[in-house]
């Protein structure tokens, strides 16, 4: 039955223990079926659960993995009672007993009439799946005339006859194993193929969200969110980086200039900087930095001095080289500081190396 959950089920959970344990098949107690829990009490029999357990590696070079487990349940009566109808011949009534269940009949078999002479009955104990059953016969009217040997032959006929029985379907579940895990194998595959596809695609997703689609840095969104748990962890500054010339090279060689220009400012702002900084780009021609860690004012300087020397470094263009310089604001975080405030006062900062002059760097009042 799909859907249900065979380790809620004890006497399967049971079965299922001692079968991986003994790494053969096991049968489990008897217990009631979800069918049979919904008929009438006179309508229910009395059932088993038949566990074998799979392993990887067969025929292969490969030891041998616990992978799960091949599972059936039967129900006693159905199963058996024919069997031992066939093998009695109707000269005997036979009981198959769980004596760890309470003494439940699991089948029976009750051809004519059964001899009134009790001691005539026999009982013989017999192992399958790991458990031991009880095989109780009882002649009939028809079976006055059979010895007492005779008698202990045909209970040993319905013992062997249970064990045949149970042995063929054993055979039948040993040798689905491979089938089952081959089965087990290409639905894993598949489901890790859907899962790592999954994943690529919401880490396409989120770097999308996050990160400037020409250049790969950080947008303004992931640059706000460091900064803001960046001032909870020392000492932080902000750079403010607008290019200087960036226009003229746009309007007079092309927007694919253009592009080469920012993708190889971006590629110098992270050479430039620490691999623990976070570098972003605001839009156009307009970057910034989140500076970690520093130990002083004096590395937020030195930082600053390295992006605009490094800026002004000629850019290659199809061969022709072109040049842009930087104009860089330069903020450092102060106790009683927003991150909103950092960031005016880095822009601000900006816009007064601009006006000074472009290609230089200033820092922001600590006012």
């Amino acid at each position: 039955m799909l859907g249900v959950d065979l380790a809620q089920s004890p006497p399967v959970l049971q079965a299922m223990h001692t079968a991986r344990q003994s790494d053969q098949m096991a049968i489990s107690p008897t217990y009631q079926l979800l069918r049979d829990r919904n008929m009438a009490p006179e309508l229910r029999q009395n059932s088993v659960a038949i566990a074998v357990p799979v392993r990887a590696g067969l025929g292969t070079d490969e030891p041998d993995a616990f992978a799960g487990w091949v599972v059936m349940g039967v129900r006693g009566q159905d199963f058996l009672s024919q069997t031992l109808l066939d093998r009695g011949q109707g000269a005997v009534q036979v009981d198959l007993v769980d004596p760890a269940g309470a003494g439940k009949v699991i089948a029976t078999a009750r051809p004519g009439h059964r001899a009134a002479d009790g001691a005539l009955t026999r009982k013989r104990g017999i192992v399958i799946g790991q458990r031991r059953w009880q095989v109780t016969v009882w002649p009939t009217t028809e079976l006055l005339n059979t010895t007492d040997r005779g008698m202990s032959e045909l209970s040993g006929i319905a013992g062997i006859a249970l064990t045949a029985m149970l042995a063929v379907v054993t055979g039948v579940l040993v040798g689905s194993r491979n089938r089952a895990f081959h089965q087990v194998e290409q639905a894993t595959a598949a489901l890790r193929q859907d899962i790592e596809r999954r994943e690529a695609v919401e880490a396409q997703l989120h770097h999308l969200a996050f990160h400037d689609q020409l250049t790969g840095l950080a947008n303004r969104q992931l640059f706000y969110d460091r900064l803001t748990q960046a001032v909870d962890r020392g000492t932080v500054a902000v750079l403010f980086i607008d290019l200087d010339g960036f226009k003229e090279i746009n309007d007079a060689r092309g927007h694919h200039a253009g592009d080469i220009v920012l993708m190889t400012v971006a590629e110098r702002l992270r050479a430039g900087l620490r691999a623990g900084d976070t570098v972003a780009r605001f839009g156009g021609d307009e970057f910034a930095a989140v500076l970690e860690s520093l130990t002083g004012i004096a590395d937020a300087r030195a930082a600053a001095e390295r992006v605009v020397a490094d800026i002004q470094q000629p850019i290659d263009i199809t061969g022709v080289p072109a040049r842009v310089s930087a104009s860089v604001g330069v903020a450092v975080h102060q106790p009683g500081m927003s991150v909103d405030d950092l960031i005016r006062a880095a822009d601000a900062a900006m816009y007064a190396a601009k006006a000074a002059g472009k290609n230089r760097y200033l820092l922001a009042s600590t006012r």
